[in-house]
């Protein structure tokens, strides 16, 4: 109860008793029959000392607090279809671009998104069937904002044989990018693919996987490059290549490659096994390794942070982005239990633990509804302060 306010409706009740006791005997007659009984002599002075209510014009009631918005969610898949070695970026409009290995009959798929959950496919990042030099296995495109370009790097397979990678650019994320030649050339067979190109605190980088050899098993792991961005957004690399993370200890190919800057370390984001496996020893997983520089030496995790479980298997081939609330998300591509839908994208938050990267407690993909990321035009300053 708010004794303030009782005290102070009370005032002109006591008033009004004091008033008809007065008039009373100035006419001489009793209080008509009904009226409030004259107050005692106390009761009359304690009225007359109490103050009147304070006139507190313009004064409004706190505002009642709005409750904090329901957080959205999320449920794995987020896209049910083919769509692997998926890299995303956010465009100049706002909205998130993926781009993924080719798949329904397009170069390279493009997947857009204004929140991360739900994605719709909006066609190939190039015109036609993309560069002319590529005659099969146009895979895993990269895409990064370089100045005012956005640049893809990419593998395919020349007309000789060669694995290779290329780049291409456009002024907008979704393109359609321009073919602007290679910057990789591999042995005839080997496998040069999965590159991956990030700014850093020592310049840019292109990072690739698998390098050397003519078969899966006969590769030296992840090597590193250093890129010159020309203003016209050209590349070209310089220096000799250094592998970073070695295939030592690992199955099948090193692959993968994605670089996270993170709390003064670079993190080296990989995946090893086999991509095709669906389950078993050797199946495909997401590993790690840390450095202080973008050229290491790395110090391998071991262990991967993101393995087959929870009804999905295959799980790899990252790419890292980071919501509104600073919140990282991992994406990633996973089999379902039907095969025949392809590898579909996935979406699970990173945790940071004791310097290293942990997703779902090590326990595989999650299955069940999960909050979504914050984007602010989305859910608002309230959802950036929770």
């Amino acid at each position: 109860m708010n004794v303030g306010r009782v005290a102070r409706s009370a005032v002109p009740v006591a008033a009004a008793a004091v008033g008809v006791a007065a008039a009373s005997r100035v006419l001489g007659g009793d209080p008509e029959p009904g009226a409030p009984a004259p107050p005692s002599q106390s009761q009359a002075g304690a009225a007359a000392l109490e103050p009147e209510p304070a006139n507190e014009p313009g004064v409004e009631p706190d505002p009642v607090p709005a409750p904090a918005p329901a957080r959205r969610t999320y449920t794995n898949p987020v896209f049910a279809e083919n769509a692997p070695d998926p890299t995303v970026v956010r465009g100049e409009d706002g909205m998130f671009y993926a781009f993924t290995t080719e798949s329904a009959w397009l170069p390279f798929q493009v997947l857009r998104s204004p929140d991360l959950r739900t994605w719709e496919r909006v066609g190939g990042a190039f015109e036609g069937q993309g560069p002319a030099w590529i005659k099969e296995h146009r895979w895993a495109p990269d895409v990064a904002r370089t100045g005012d370009h956005y640049t893809m790097t990419h593998s395919g397979r020349g007309h000789d044989g060669r694995m290779k990678i290329g780049y291409a650019t456009s002024p907008t994320a979704q393109g359609p990018y321009t073919d602007r030649g290679i910057l990789v050339e591999g042995q005839s067979g080997g496998y040069f693919i999965d590159s991956h190109l990030q700014q850093t605190d020592e310049g840019w980088k292109l990072y690739y996987g698998s390098t050397g050899g003519t078969s899966p098993r006969d590769q030296t792991g992840i090597s590193v490059r250093d890129v010159d961005i020309a203003a016209d957004g050209s590349l070209s690399l310089r220096g000799d290549a250094k592998v970073v993370v070695s295939e030592q200890g690992e199955r099948e190919l090193v692959e993968g490659a994605w670089m996270h800057q993170k709390n003064g370390q670079y993190y080296l984001f990989y995946s090893d096994g086999r991509w095709d496996a669906k389950g078993g020893a050797e199946d495909y997983a997401l590993k790690v390794a840390r450095s202080a520089s973008p050229d290491g030496p790395f110090e391998k995790l071991g262990a991967p942070i993101l393995q087959q479980g929870n009804g999905y298997a295959g799980t790899g081939h990252n790419s890292i982005v980071t919501d509104d609330a600073g919140q990282d998300w991992l994406m990633y591509h996973a089999w379902g239990a039907d095969h025949s839908t392809g590898r579909v994208l996935m979406m699970d938050p990173i945790e940071w633990r004791d310097g290293w990267p942990v997703v779902n407690d090590g326990t595989g993909p999650s299955n069940a509804p999960m909050d979504a990321p914050v984007i602010a035009a989305l859910d608002g300053a309230a959802a950036l302060a929770a």
